[in-house]
């Protein structure tokens, strides 16, 4: 008897507990949404030339060759790229970072480090304008004494991305 006494007293315990419950549950509804922006694009249009140079002799130390990405001279070019994305969104840029990007000569192993890049947006960041934008990039390769003549080629990768 004492058990089907406490069975019946549990169970009336979980249908009292369970009915409570129900009747406190409240409810109610959030909105929810989601903007899709325009794809940004960015497309490598010019090479980045940093002209013909002499190597400099034994003694004469290591010759800084340097692309203004707003103002090349001689036989210099910009690299150059274009951007598209949604017009009035700030883009940032990403430029190579210091010993990341090296020119290997055409047919051999010698390299020359290219460093210091720099674009034509001060700061790095720009606005995206109707139809979008070309943005200029500038280096700085570093010719050593007595470097073996002959084309040095490389590339190098330039990101962007929404700024938050």
């Amino acid at each position: 008897m004492r058990n089907i006494l406490k069975i019946t007293a549990a169970a009336t315990a979980v249908v009292a507990f369970s009915g409570s419950a129900a009747l406190a549950q409240v409810s109610a509804d959030g909105d929810a949404s989601i903007t899709i922006q325009e794809a940004l694009t960015i497309t490598a249009v010019d090479e980045l030339l940093f002209g013909t140079v002499v190597a400099p002799a034994t003694g004469d130390g290591s010759l800084a060759v340097t692309v203004d990405p707003a103002a090349p001279t001689g036989d210099q070019q910009a690299g150059t790229f274009d951007l598209t994305g949604e017009e009035g969104e700030a883009v940032n840029i990403n430029l190579p970072a210091d010993g990341v990007v090296d020119l290997t000569r055409d047919g051999g192993v010698e390299t020359i480090a290219v460093t210091a890049f720099t674009s034509d947006q001060a700061g790095e960041t720009l606005t995206l304008g109707a139809g979008g934008d070309t943005i200029a990039i500038g280096a700085t390769a570093t010719v050593a004494e007595e470097q073996v003549a002959g084309l040095y080629e490389g590339t190098y990768t330039v990101e962007v991305e929404y700024a938050p």
